[in-house]
């Protein structure tokens, strides 16, 4: 849930909320033993630091019949 905060506040310019949100994400996933969870938050929380919104693409619509 701390990433998706985080991604919301980077998303309406919060970049120093996001950071913060982020950070805690990122330590409870190290702290759990999730390392590769935690290597994908400390990259969003770079971006967040650069101020930059992290927006996932959306995958594309299937074919019409």
């Amino acid at each position: 849930m701390l990433d998706t905060l985080a991604v919301g506040y980077a998303a309406v310019g919060r970049f120093e909320e996001a950071a913060r949100s982020e950070d805690k994400a990122r330590q409870l996933a190290e702290n759990t033993g999730r390392a590769e969870l935690a290597a994908a938050l400390a990259g969003r929380l770079e971006m967040f630091r650069q101020r930059r919104p992290f927006v996932e693409e959306a995958a594309p619509a299937p074919p019409s019949p």
